[in-house]
Order: structure tokens, then sequence, then C-alpha cells
């Protein structure tokens, strides 16, 4: 249809779909991967959560904390202020410069952590699932009583890596999936990982940046 410019990978038939219809199809299926049109073919985009405006909605449900568009969501539920973090995103190395990667078909920037935070000072988490790593920006609820953002993630399935500042996530699919490759595999972590970078990007796993301590 008219203004069908996304195409999901795992929606069943491979839907195609207009960028309203891209955030209310996966509002609660926000880790699919998802091509773009381009006009002549459709390409492969890791960024597709930012450019269609989707969002990981906490405390309520997925929906929308009542408090945002309001004058106390300045103020009101936990800070997310900078702080001290134990975790940093880095990149390898072992980057060619001089490779021409849109003419790959590869978005460069697409793939590095996005730095900073929207005006209520949410971050953009880094969100390791099955079927590799996306960066999408999260809208922790902001209500008198609310939890702390890193027991929001963790009712919203998502284990963070640091319980002070959540900034990188692992969904709970990916968790129990690695146990079950360390069991029944063998599989040992860096490995897994590397499998997921993969998933990310099969043909520049390298680009995708790694957490490190």
């Amino acid at each position: 249809s008219d203004g069908a410019e996304y195409r999901c990978r795992d929606c069943f038939h491979g839907v195609q779909l207009c960028k309203t219809c891209c955030v209310k199809l996966h509002t609660r299926n926000p880790f699919h991967r998802m091509d773009t049109w381009t006009g002549t073919f459709y390409r492969r985009t890791f960024d597709w959560q930012s450019k269609v405006g989707l969002v990981l909605s906490f405390g309520h449900g997925g929906d929308v904390c009542p408090c945002y568009g309001t004058p106390q969501a300045d103020e009101a539920g936990p800070s997310t202020s900078p702080a001290a973090d134990e975790w940093e995103d880095v990149e390898d190395d072992d980057d060619d410069d001089n490779f021409n990667y849109e003419s790959a078909g590869l978005g460069r920037e697409e793939l590095k952590v996005p730095r900073g935070q929207d005006v209520y000072g949410n971050p953009t988490l880094v969100v390791v699932h099955t079927n590799g790593i996306h960066y999408v920006q999260a809208q922790f609820c902001r209500c008198a009583n609310s939890l702390s953002p890193a027991r929001q993630c963790m009712l919203g399935r998502l284990y963070p890596a640091s319980q002070l500042r959540p900034q990188t996530v692992f969904t709970f699919a990916v968790l129990n999936d690695c146990l079950v490759e360390r069991t029944e595999c063998k599989t040992s972590i860096s490995n897994y990982y590397s499998k997921l970078r993969r998933h990310t990007t099969n043909m520049f796993p390298h680009l995708v940046p790694v957490s490190v301590e």
C-alpha cells in the first residue's frame, strides 16, 4: 500500500507497513528486524526503532506513563541523571576506514551506540536479544511511587547490566538461550556474543560494539 516503506523480517508473511502502523504493531514487539524500501529494493535497517519513533515504555504494562507531557514530568519519578556507571560501550579497533560501507548496503552510523538522553533524561538502551543488538529509546515511568529504572527493566523482562543507571540490558529470552547453548552445545560466552554480532550484521560483525567493564 502507499507509504508502506517498512517490511518486518520477523512478522508472519513479512508484512509491509507504513511508519504509523510499524509503531502500532511493534510497540510490544520492539526487537523485530526491519527492512526499509529504498525505491528499488528493501534494505536492512538496524536503527529502525529511532527512525519510526518507537520507544520502550515502562511501568504501565507497555503504555506511556501519564506523567509525560505534564509540567510535573521533569520533577517526578526516578532520577536518570548522569552517574558513574561500570559499563562502557566501545568499538573494535579492526575497522577498515577505507571501506565503502554505504555501497555495500550498510549504514555505518546505524551500528554505533547512540549517545545522550531525551529531554526527560531517559537513555537509549542497548538491548541484547536473541536476534542481535538493538538500540531503543527508553521511557521510564515517572510517577511519584515508581520503581527505580533497573527494577522497571526487570518487570519488562530486561536484565540491566547496571543497577545504578541502566544503559545496556539483556532480554530474558537471550539469557535463557545462552544458558541452553552453554549446557547443550558447550558454547562459551564470548562465542555466543560473537553469534549475536553476526545476527546483527553477518557481513560486518566487527562493527557491532562490545560492552566491556
